[in-house]
């Protein structure tokens, strides 16, 4: 594991003494993983900062909130990760950031933001069968769904990110996931 640990962050010290910033993106629908994922990533790339939306969201709505009053609050929620993006970045940071991002639109302004501050940046799209999403959401107690995990999968499948990377999480664990973004991240 320490041989494993000690390339990751081999990796990632190449990508910053190009003195290049990295943003990645986790983009999918629930039960993807991209909050494990995430998390994952911090813990094995030193100086990574994760922003999840989800998170931002649940600070401004009261503590049993319905699915309508998380809907209501999640403008709020990506603006403050805009701004968190933005301070990060400024600050020397890489990041990685977590979201269904439906709206691909928002992907696109992640990017620019990125550009602005000369920061590489990677979307990577988590997928995962219905059946094992399914599956996932019957142990996920906190899960607040504006939409049942169905449709929400149905909607990432007809609004598609070109040049994003795909990763279908169906049958691997979640560091087989973050060793697969690492070896993307290394071949760019």
């Amino acid at each position: 594991m320490l041989k494993l640990e000690i390339r990751e962050m081999n990796i990632f010290k190449k990508i910053l003494s190009k003195g290049q910033q990295t943003v990645i993106i986790l983009r999918g629908a629930p039960s993807t993983g991209k909050t494990t994922v995430a998390h994952l990533l911090t813990e094995r790339i030193p100086g990574l900062v994760k922003i999840s939306v989800d998170s931002l969201v649940n600070m401004n709505v009261k503590p049993k909130h319905t699915n309508e009053e998380w809907v209501k609050g999640r403008p709020l929620g990506l603006e403050m990760a805009r701004v968190l993006l933005e301070y990060f970045l400024t600050k020397g940071n890489c990041v990685v950031i977590e979201e269904f991002f439906i709206e691909t639109n928002r992907i696109k302004e992640i990017i620019k933001i990125s550009r602005k501050h000369k920061a590489s940046s990677y979307v990577f799209e988590l997928t995962v069968s219905l059946m094992a999403a399914l599956e996932r959401e019957k142990i996920r107690p906190d899960a607040k769904n504006e939409k049942p995990v169905e449709e929400l999968i149905g909607l990432m499948e007809k609004n598609p990110y070109v040049g994003t990377i795909q990763i279908d999480t169906s049958d691997k664990s979640p560091n087989n996931i973050v060793d697969l973004i690492l070896q993307n991240l290394k071949r760019n």
